[in-house]
C-alpha cells in the first residue's frame, strides 16, 4: 500500500488501514502577512503565499504553548481568540505590543529548551508582524496523506 503525501508537519497522527482514507496528523502553522498583498493572499486563501511568512510549531512546543495558563491561554483571554485545533485565529496590529509583552512574561517561567524555542518562534513571528505593520495568524489543521 502506497502513501500518497499531501502535508506531513505535526505529530498528532490519525491512525487508519483503509485503502482510499485520508489520515494524518495537525499542523501548527504561524502566518505573518509582509505587506497589502500578503494580507491579500491570506485573505482570499490564495495557494500561493508569496508575501506571508510561514513559522511552523511542532506539537511539543504547540502543546507547551497551549496548556492551562500558558501563553496561548492568555492570548485567549486577551485578545478573544480560541487557539485550538482545528482553528484560524488573528492578534491584529494595535495588540501586537501587548502580545509581545506576554511572550516576555511567560519567558520567566522556562523551565526546558524546548520551551524557549516555542516562545522564540511566537516573539520572531510578532515581531515580524509589528514591522511589517500587519497581523499575526495562528492556522491549526489536520493535514494528511491518502492510502491507496
Amino acid at each position: 500500500m502506497e502513501k500518497q503525501r499531501l502535508n506531513l508537519i505535526g505529530q498528532h497522527i490519525i491512525l487508519s488501514k483503509k485503502e482510499n482514507e485520508v489520515v494524518g496528523m495537525f499542523v501548527y502553522y504561524i502566518n505573518v502577512p509582509l505587506n497589502e498583498e500578503g494580507v491579500r493572499e491570506l485573505d482570499n486563501l490564495d495557494k500561493n503565499i508569496s508575501n506571508v511568512a510561514t513559522f511552523e510549531l511542532n506539537e511539543q512546543e504547540y502543546n507547551y504553548l497551549r496548556k492551562p495558563l500558558g501563553l496561548f491561554s492568555k492570548f485567549d483571554k486577551n485578545f478573544g481568540t480560541i487557539i485550538d485545533v482545528c482553528e484560524e485565529e488573528r492578534i491584529i496590529y494595535d495588540d501586537l505590543d501587548k502580545a509581545i509583552g506576554l511572550v516576555q512574561k511567560e519567558r520567566k517561567k522556562l523551565k526546558e529548551p524546548e520551551e524557549k524555542k516555542a516562545l522564540d518562534i511566537v516573539e520572531d513571528s510578532l515581531k515580524l508582524a509589528q514591522k511589517s505593520k500587519t497581523f499575526w495568524e495562528i492556522d491549526i489543521f489536520l493535514g494528511g496523506y491518502q492510502n491507496e
